[in-house]
């Protein structure tokens, strides 16, 4: 051809027209059978939409009234179409044949889960609890996808004062476990948690994260992972081995942050019921002590006006007890004065007797004076001097 001769010129939607009735012209694409594995399959309205595919190609399908679940290995039957709207080919099925047992990639994915399981990494017991209260985390995706536009955007929203570290990778393909391991062992130890996933896709395109050496790799990471591959319904190996599983990335930011407004306001209003409980537990205190001092105040009166009654009943009885103390000893001084008094030598003089000295010296016995000594007689009126002339021994006076 010239290089000179000018190309025609047409639309896209020319083109795809072009393509369209290229593919309905074609006898064999119109009824043609497909055998290979049934992956990502969906509902919708009635519709089932899966991908055909064996070990190194696929297919889009779609059917209706037709049932089919992950893994089955079947023979679609139908028409192969362009979709001029998407620009993607269709194998529209007429009908679904399941052959026996399931197809050989959904086998290998289940040897796999089974093997590693056995090994424990999907154990319960070794998944480490998310710090929700992470100041960095760590996200292992593409930095071109929407993951990492919708873990900034939550994570903005939530808790603005997180920092964000990407470790961009590829998310599909033969070269993507490998690019995975890297970037979560360059995050390991530098974040509080670790985000890993894609967003939505086939089985296919999702199959790098059923890597037996990206599940290891999670496994050895000593900082905990959180899974947000695919759509809820999608689930991979890497899945089970990490420390949680979110439904989506914005779910995963969700989970690795604490809402700050909410936290807030709840720890505002736990301070607040704090107070309050403070403040009724105070006026609890301030009423009992009233009613105790009240209480007190009665007591107190009361035992003042009992203390001063056996005050003055005590006061009144020792009085008396004291006076009849007083009336018995003045009875008995008066009984020993009256002894006395009749015991004195002046009453024994008034009675007839006397006194006898000699020199000065008291007369008790007979052997006290001899014949001739002159003795004084004291007497109650005067005193009587004589002489011994004779003296009797052994008279007693009675």
């Amino acid at each position: 051809m010239d290089k000179n001769t000018v190309n025609l010129t047409i639309s896209v939607t020319q083109l795809c027209n072009f393509l369209v009735g290229m593919f309905d012209s074609e006898p064999i694409l119109n009824n043609i059978c497909v055998e290979g594995e049934a992956n990502g399959v969906k509902y919708s309205h009635g519709t089932c939409f899966f991908i055909l595919k064996d070990e190194f190609s696929q297919v889009d399908c779609l059917g209706f009234d037709i049932e089919v679940a992950d893994g089955d290995k079947v023979v679609v039957c139908g028409k192969v179409t362009y979709y001029a709207k998407s620009g993607k080919l269709r194998l529209v099925a007429k009908s679904v044949a399941k052959k026996d047992g399931l197809g050989d990639l959904y086998k290998k994915f289940l040897l796999l889960k089974e093997k590693l399981g056995a090994e424990g990494f999907f154990d319960a017991d070794r998944k480490k609890p998310i710090n929700r209260f992470a100041s960095k985390i760590g996200v292992v995706t593409s930095r071109n996808g929407a993951v990492i536009r919708d873990i900034e955007r939550v994570v903005a929203r939530r808790n603005p004062t997180v920092d964000i570290v990407l470790s961009d990778s590829l998310v599909q393909g033969a070269e993507a476990p490998s690019q995975l391991v890297w970037g979560l062992k360059c995050l390991d130890g530098s974040a509080d948690t670790i985000i890993i996933g894609r967003g939505g896709g086939s089985a296919e395109e999702l199959s790098c994260f059923n890597s037996e050496e990206l599940v290891r790799a999670i496994a050895e990471c000593k900082t905990p992972i959180i899974s947000a591959v695919g759509h809820e319904n999608d689930f991979t190996l890497c899945d089970f081995a990490a420390d949680l599983r979110a439904a989506t990335p914005s779910v995963a930011a969700e989970l690795a942050t604490i809402d700050i407004v909410e936290y807030q306001s709840a720890l505002l209003g736990f301070v607040t019921y704090m107070q309050n409980m403070a403040n009724d537990r105070i006026e609890q205190s301030m009423s009992e002590c009233k009613r105790c001092v009240s209480a007190l105040d009665k007591s107190c009166g009361k035992l003042i006006m009992q203390s001063q009654y056996q005050a003055e009943a005590s006061l009144y009885a020792i009085k008396q007890a004291a006076e009849r103390r007083l009336a018995k000893n003045q009875a008995d001084l008066e009984l020993y004065l009256s002894r006395v008094e009749g015991a004195s030598p002046a009453r024994v003089l008034q009675r007839g007797f006397a006194s006898l000295s000699v020199n000065g010296a008291s007369v008790k016995s007979v052997k006290d004076v001899k014949i001739g000594d002159r003795v004084s007689a004291r007497l109650s009126d005067g005193e009587v001097l004589s002489t011994i002339y004779d003296i009797k021994s052994g008279v007693v006076i009675k």
